[in-house]
């Protein structure tokens, strides 16, 4: 059965941020999930974007959610944590398509149209 890992290290301190204060106990948590994808096949585009779309997907749960409100730093900090997990993911699964569909750039060479 074929399944990526999606992990994401969040760091966590004891203490809230103050001023030149330092936090006595930093703690470095990961979270995974398993992205399936042996009903996939990676080589046409539409499994790729499904396989993509999973990844984003996987990337929002991992964490945590979108904060609510107005928590503009939860909100910034959410969005590195999606990209980060999503970038990790897909170079861990390296498959050219779905690189290509997640970065914006061409799979390969084109053949030219007649």
């Amino acid at each position: 059965m074929k399944k990526l890992l999606i992990a994401v290290a969040l760091a966590f301190s004891s203490f809230p941020v103050v001023a030149d204060a330092r936090p006595n106990d930093d703690r470095l948590v990961t979270a995974s999930i398993d992205v399936f994808y042996g009903d996939l096949n990676l080589d046409h585009a539409a499994g790729a974007a499904v396989m993509l779309n999973r990844i984003k997907s996987a990337a929002v749960r991992v964490c945590g959610g979108a904060p609510h409100g107005l928590d503009l730093k939860g909100q910034r900090d959410f969005r590195a944590c999606v990209a980060d997990a999503t970038n990790d993911a897909v170079r861990q699964l390296n498959a050219p398509l779905v690189t290509a569909l997640h970065t914006g750039r061409n799979a390969g060479p084109r053949v030219a149209g007649r």
